[in-house]
């Protein structure tokens, strides 16, 4: 997945020190894309979908404000930051969809926390998108416990229920969360969040009473468990 980022700034020093600082601070584990525009006009004329957009209020020709409230109607789910000198528009600003609004010169602790929430919202938010008996449907990646394929069909093995799809098994692993979601097989991804033992044949996953096993291959062992391990220790 690429989380692809926009600051915008008429201010060109303050454009380029915050794209600067933004880029320093963003997760390695993650592909980044960063455009930057000194012009709101160039920002809403382009046809990139922004998971993030940082913006100044007070721009010539369309201000911040109206600005945030174009790109919600656009893309409801970007997170909005303001950066700005003028803080009598907080209210104006949380009123457009702020998901933070911060003043000038930007904080560099501030912006890692706020990024690192976004993030999380990110995540659990997510889901796989497929089609089920001729139906488009939308799978929360929380609820997905293992995907497999078999028989020309990929299973998704959900905290309800299985389903089917004839969608490529290839499709939906490009869909799923490579930080908590791991390949065991060449036709098996699991969810390290409900995994609770394993072995060098098998993994065990539960969930609501009820017990998964999921086939794990001798060369997938070794990756598999270091990154189990990681996992673990970072939600300690």
């Amino acid at each position: 997945m690429t989380i692809r980022i926009a600051v915008c700034d008429d201010e060109t020093e303050d454009l380029r020190q915050e794209a600067e600082l933004i880029e320093s601070v963003l997760p390695d584990n993650i592909e980044w894309k960063i455009d930057t525009f000194s012009d709101s006009d160039d920002m809403l004329a382009s046809d990139k979908i922004y998971q993030m957009v940082f913006l100044d209020v007070e721009m010539a020709g369309i201000n911040g404000i109206e600005t945030a409230g174009r790109i919600h109607k656009k893309s409801p789910r970007c997170f909005i930051y303001f950066i700005t000198y003028h803080e009598n528009y907080m209210d104006d600003a949380l009123n457009k969809h702020a998901f933070r609004f911060w003043t000038k010169p930007l904080s560099k602790t501030r912006l890692i926390y706020g990024i690192q929430s976004a993030l999380k919202e990110m995540r659990a938010n997510r889901t796989v998108v497929t089609t089920s008996e001729k139906n488009r449907i939308e799978i929360p990646l929380r609820d997905i416990i293992y995907v497999y394929h078999s028989n020309r069909l990929t299973n998704i093995v959900t905290a309800r229920k299985e389903i089917k799809t004839y969608d490529t098994f290839q499709n939906i692993a490009k869909q799923l969360d490579r930080d908590c979601f791991v390949q065991t097989h060449g036709s098996y991804y699991v969810n390290l969040n409900y995994v609770t033992e394993y072995n060098k044949t098998d993994i065990v996953c539960r969930c609501n009473d009820k017990e998964y096993t999921v086939y794990i291959s001798k060369r997938k062992y070794a990756e598999f468990d270091k990154k189990f391990k990681k996992w673990s220790s970072e939600l300690r």
